[in-house]
């Protein structure tokens, strides 16, 4: 059995446990590889000498990370040296963008982009190789495959678990780069603005501690899962070859 992350194997049975292995999440190659930081930047409109935050809430957006940015955009906007890429999810974003245009009239709106400043908002991100590449922080919901890439970039991580994930198993997976020093989780019920400012600000202004993260969530990272799945795939399937 191919499993994320090693603790998981603590809730399967015991003699399940023996046959065991973590593999990690396979994430596409793209992702695994990535980009030079300067390229990166060029493919998403960005500055590579800005500090990058991402945030991202999955494949169908999060309204409380939105929500929370939106209201938190003049703040995150007037961070020296920092620029924002945040992605609403599709369904999200023409509600996002309207609630941006009520809080910040001034912000600009181009098609499926909307700008404040350094902070942008895009519907999805089709080219997450480089916004990983070029991100110095990001902020996320706690899925597994979302954790995979993540790590496998090694970036220091704010984590905001969906609250109503089966099991809860967001919070678990949080918990975990929380103890290896990879992540701050915040309680998807206490974001809001002034904790998404504060955390942000906290973080890029202690360079050693978002290095040290980086580098626990590097280490947490299986950027080889695929290749990994498919030996153990091939391996098991020869002995059973062999065995019939």
């Amino acid at each position: 059995m191919a499993l994320g992350f090693e603790e998981a194997a603590r809730e399967l049975p015991p003699a399940v446990r023996s046959r065991v292995q973590v593999t990690g999440n396979p994430i596409r190659r793209a992702v695994a590889e990535g980009l030079q930081r300067a390229e990166a930047a060029r493919r998403l409109g960005l500055d590579p000498a800005r500090r990058t935050v991402l945030m991202v809430g999955a494949s169908q957006g999060a309204r409380r990370l939105n929500e929370a940015l939106v209201h938190a955009v003049r703040e995150l906007a007037a961070i020296p040296g920092m620029q924002v890429l945040a992605s609403t999810g599709r369904a999200q974003f023409e509600a996002t963008v309207a609630l941006l245009r009520q809080h910040a009239p001034e912000a600009t709106v181009e098609g499926h982009r909307a700008r404040l400043g350094s902070v942008t908002l895009v519907p999805y991100l089709e080219d997450m190789a480089a916004a990983l590449s070029v991100a110095d922080l990001a902020i996320s919901r706690a899925g597994a495959i979302s954790l995979a890439e993540l790590t496998a970039r090694g970036l220091a991580l704010v984590l905001v678990p969906y609250p109503h994930a089966a099991d809860r198993h967001q919070d678990a997976n949080a918990r975990v780069l929380e103890r290896a020093g990879a992540a701050v989780v915040v309680p998807d019920e206490a974001l809001d603005a002034r904790r998404l400012v504060e955390v942000v600000r906290e973080l890029l202004a202690d360079p050693a501690r978002l290095a040290a993260m980086s580098k626990a969530s590097r280490g947490l990272g299986r950027p080889q899962a695929a290749e990994e799945v498919a030996r153990l795939v091939l391996r098991y399937a020869t002995q059973s070859r062999a065995s019939a």
